[in-house]
């Protein structure tokens, strides 16, 4: 099945959260998304949809797919959820996929998924593309070998991010990377590691000094 069109937003919440000395950048999503797709043939066909879950060890709520905005039965299977439906010749329709969700230090669209046998995705293709992703946060990065947006605009919270493609043909993912908080366990670590050698030094002035100041004393 091709996809004609998408329509996807995204909006990015970030929520630290803190663990003994450590930060973690955590946040949360919730993430909406219109796909039209259309049966090519002169007869009626079953189309599969499947809805990938980012990670199976992760909590998705208010999970839905609708078909023409009618709900359609859904099961779980892996990493994703499963729907079938049925087109009459050469009919379109809109899918509408949406969930929330929480991740941890990145996020994600993917359009190709990775092969089983663990090789490099394929070369993916993207007709007539829009996704929107709203941040209440800056200090965001864009990790290597990932899309940058061809719009992006300041908000009063955040920021506002668009990637606009009428034929995308790419291998790369679309990525957002959270801002990091600055770790004082690790940080604290190096100086505890490195405080004898500055306590060492401390003594070996001291004792410069007092050498110093006996040889004035004597003269």
């Amino acid at each position: 099945m091709k996809i004609d069109a998408s329509r996807i937003a995204a909006t990015l919440h970030l929520d630290y959260r803190q663990k003994g000395l450590l930060w973690f950048s955590t946040y949360k999503v919730d993430f909406e998304g219109a796909y039209t797709f259309q049966n090519p043939t002169a007869r009626e066909e079953e189309f599969v949809v499947q809805l990938p879950f980012p990670a199976q060890q992760a909590v998705y709520d208010n999970v839905q797919l609708l078909l023409d905005d009618k709900p359609m039965a859904v099961t779980l299977a892996g990493r994703k959820a499963v729907a079938r439906t049925r087109l009459a010749a050469g009919a379109k329709s809109v899918l509408h996929a949406a969930y929330r969700s929480q991740g941890l230090d990145s996020w994600r669209y993917t359009f190709a998924r990775e092969k089983t046998d663990g090789s490099e995705k394929e070369i993916s293709q993207a007709r007539d593309f829009q996704l929107l992703v709203k941040t209440d946060f800056s200090g965001f990065d864009f990790p290597d070998n990932s899309l940058s947006p061809t719009e992006k605009r300041q908000t009063a919270n955040g920021w506002e991010m668009e990637w606009n493609y009428q034929n995308l043909v790419s291998g790369f993912d679309i990525a957002l990377k959270m801002p990091q908080k600055l770790q004082p366990g690790p940080l604290a670590g190096r100086i505890s590691y490195f405080a004898p050698v500055s306590l060492f030094f401390f003594f070996f002035l001291v004792f410069i000094l007092s050498a110093l100041r006996g040889m004035t004393y004597t003269r």
